[in-house]
């Protein structure tokens, strides 16, 4: 038998890989990797939680600001009308709902950053496999931000990334000597 790994299974695998261990060896997972990681999924977390928790109180202000700019745009006959109709609500199809989907948005929203935010101190720590991967799973769920595009590739470089034995074993070998 030689010193390498492999079971007559192996020669059937499809997905098997090329690179051989001998007996006992682990693959190594370069660990700047998982910082970079870390990271991305820092600095996306913390921008996202800034413009989840200041959407309620911002957006009033620039709602004044949008409605100045749109009224320009309709005729002066009909802009008396259209002010009246829009502050009894009938412009406004959310209703008394505006206040209660800002607000729960805005609960869920910082949920979300402060889960993201601990997987990503997890996989810089290396101290938790789970939470590192939930944090890259949360950055998957597209938020209101504009770093949505940027949190779906993050999030899918960390899951890949983590799914790997080499970088699953950095967070084991960091738990037996803690």
């Amino acid at each position: 038998m030689s010193e390498f790994n492999h079971t007559p299974d192996d020669a059937l695998n499809p997905y098997r890989s090329n690179q051989s261990f001998p007996s006992g060896q682990q693959p190594q997972g370069n660990p700047s990797q998982l910082t970079a990681l870390a990271i991305c999924l820092i600095v996306f977390a913390v921008i996202n939680l800034m413009v989840t928790v200041s959407t309620p109180f911002v957006g009033p202000l620039m709602e004044e600001q949008m409605m100045e700019f749109f009224t320009q745009m309709i005729p002066e006959e009909d802009r008396q009308d259209f002010l009246e109709e829009f502050e009894q609500g009938q412009q406004n199809p959310l209703g008394n709902l505006e206040p209660i989907l800002t607000w729960g948005g805005m609960i869920l929203g910082s949920i979300l950053g402060l889960v993201q935010l601990i997987g990503a101190v997890s996989i810089l720590n290396r101290s938790s496999y789970g939470w590192g991967l939930t944090g890259c799973i949360v950055s998957l769920v597209p938020l209101w931000t504009c770093c949505c595009l940027f949190d779906l590739g993050i999030g899918i470089w960390g899951i890949i990334l983590l799914s790997q034995p080499a970088y699953k074993n950095m967070f084991n070998r960091n738990r037996e000597f803690v």
